[in-house]
């Protein structure tokens, strides 16, 4: 059976410019006193594209080995403090995250130059020797995590934990070559400094984000900054594209807060084939299919409860996609493909008074008539007429339709 696909747009999981984007930022991480700082840790999404780590720029709110505000601009040539040093792998740091690996799910460690692959996860510490690995049980499916930490030691404050109004901290992150992606991440006034806290950052808001020069009135700052409408901000009492999360007993997240990751969505003869990653817990199994019979239209639900990987036949023509609702009331949905069902013969109506006709009798090339103990009444072969049944004897019949794609069969009654 033919069939036609036609990736109508990009799913979630890819993230919605296809640009690489911190996702998830561990602020306040577990350890004490000037442990912390080593212990805080971004999740960055590769994007559709993938980048090479020598190629990121990412500015971290507080200058390496100082508390005192990092006061540097945005500009197309900044680059981040102290990334200069480039991106080292501690010993023992993917000895310890494997050790609680959740099935799906390995971490590697990053090198000088390496190309990280598109669709990829990858882990960055605030400092070169974490004192506090996170359990990474939760975070299931996600493939191969590309682990590095900054060259440098670093002590309290990398993370402010309990900024206040005055005291915004942010993260810039840039790509050389992918201007269109820079984003910047603002935060302040968080409520609870207690250890667990994060923020998830929705890059449908935040990429594209470069607003944010100099922070607060301090030594060494100029121009108080505070975040402008619309930019990617946190703050106590509302948000904009950043959300406070609190991690169980200082673990990484599970996927569930994250992207659900589409492995591929497609059509196989007359069957929607998916494989999505990414949900855990409780979300386990909670895909929704929907339907629409042209872009532009409203979508129907037509199954629910659907499996993380699992296939499904379509009857219809039109345009389907699965859609991952996920805690906070979000949804990430699955590209969308197309779907043309082959055109069938068919004899209507029936009951049939004075006889059938043949739907699409171009495609039949030799019809069969039976009674109803199996012999043979009538046999006609192409070229096949709509009418070639009319005038049929009353009577109830087996009608055998030919056709290039097999064979079909159909009970008829003639009054």
């Amino acid at each position: 059976m033919r069939y036609w696909i036609t990736l109508i747009g990009i799913g979630l999981a890819w993230g919605q410019s296809g640009c690489p984007y911190v996702r998830y930022i561990h602020f306040n991480a577990c350890g004490n006193g000037a442990q912390e700082g080593l212990n805080e840790y971004l999740l960055i999404w590769s994007g559709s594209n993938g980048f090479n780590i020598d190629n990121l720029r990412i500015s971290f709110p507080t200058l390496p080995n100082s508390n005192s505000l990092d006061c540097d601009n945005p500009t197309p040539t900044w680059i981040c403090n102290s990334c200069s040093q480039g991106w080292i792998c501690p010993p023992g740091l993917i000895t310890s995250l494997n050790s609680t690996a959740c099935t799906g799910t390995t971490f590697v460690c990053i090198s000088s130059g390496q190309n990280i692959p598109a669709n990829s996860w990858v882990m960055l510490f605030a400092g070169n020797a974490p004192t506090y690995v996170p359990n990474t049980s939760t975070l299931c499916g996600a493939g191969t995590v590309y682990v590095g930490a900054a060259n440098q030691n670093n002590g309290q404050g990398r993370y402010l934990n309990g900024p206040s109004d005055t005291q915004n901290r942010r993260t810039r992150i840039a790509i050389d070559g992918m201007p269109a992606c820079d984003m910047t991440v603002n935060y302040e006034n968080v409520t609870s400094a207690s250890d667990g806290d994060a923020l998830i950052i929705d890059y449908n808001t935040c990429i594209g984000q470069t607003q944010g020069a100099n922070e607060s009135p301090s030594p060494g700052c100029q121009n108080p900054y505070t975040p402008p409408p619309g930019s990617c901000y946190y703050s106590g009492s509302s948000s904009n594209g950043v959300t406070l999360y609190r991690p169980n007993n200082c673990n990484m997240p599970s996927l569930s807060v994250l992207p659900v990751l589409w492995a591929y969505t497609h059509i196989e003869g007359s069957t929607l084939v998916w494989h999505a990653t990414g949900l855990g817990g409780d979300e386990g199994a909670r895909l929704i299919l929907e339907y629409v019979s042209h872009i532009g239209g409203e979508w129907a639900v037509i199954a629910t409860g659907l499996p993380l990987i699992g296939r499904y036949p379509l009857e219809r023509s039109g345009f389907y996609r699965l859609a991952a609702p996920l805690r906070g009331g979000e949804v990430e949905y699955s590209p969308v493909v197309e779907f043309r069902a082959e055109p069938l013969p068919t004899l209507y109506p029936n009951p049939a008074p004075g006889g059938p006709y043949l739907s699409y009798p171009e495609l039949v090339y030799q019809i069969e008539v039976l009674d109803m103990r199996g012999a043979l009444v009538y046999r006609i072969a192409a070229p096949v007429a709509e009418d070639a049944l009319r005038g049929l004897p009353s009577g109830l019949y087996l009608v055998r339709l030919f056709t290039v794609q097999g064979e079909r069969a159909q009970r008829l009654l003639v009054p």
